[in-house]
């Protein structure tokens, strides 16, 4: 795009943070799968919750309004536990892009977090057609997917 589209200023600007951003991601996914198959975790860190799932929310704002999809983010109290940030972020990450796949046409996103006695629980909805049944037993199950949906 960057190369073969007339684009204003905060149009370039806008996507080269995006191609910062995912290749930043791309970097941490390949450093964690390197410190893993050696063993080696980082040491979890005191976080706000509402900033990492804010930061997820924005890094998907692009992605989401291109295809008419709304993102909301419920946050309670102010939430911080010890996490890997990193880590956490890209859950969300992925929990955001697996719905967007699911939402070609539009939809909403909504996530909420609270506290319940002593565990913080996190929501997230879509108004997506749901997890097949086909892979519902095997969900959780290292690289179990249903494939992309098409339009």
């Amino acid at each position: 795009m960057l190369v073969d589209t007339e684009l204003s200023t905060s149009q370039m600007k806008r996507l080269a943070a995006n191609i910062y951003r995912a290749s930043r991601r791309i970097q941490e996914l390949l450093q964690d799968l390197v410190n893993v198959s050696r063993g080696k975790s980082k040491a979890a860190e005191i976080c706000n919750l509402r900033e990492v799932v804010q930061a997820a929310c924005e890094a998907s704002t692009a992605a989401a309004e291109a295809q008419g999809v709304r993102i909301s983010f419920e946050s309670g109290e102010q939430i911080e536990l010890p996490i890997e940030r990193n880590r956490m972020e890209r859950v969300f990450l992925n929990l955001i892009g697996n719905a967007l796949e699911a939402m070609p046409n539009g939809g909403a996103i909504h996530i909420a977090e609270r506290v319940d006695r002593e565990s913080v629980l996190i929501e997230v909805s879509d108004t997506g057609p749901g997890i097949l049944p086909s892979i519902r037993q095997k969900l959780f199950e290292p690289f179990v997917s249903a494939g992309r949906r098409t339009a």
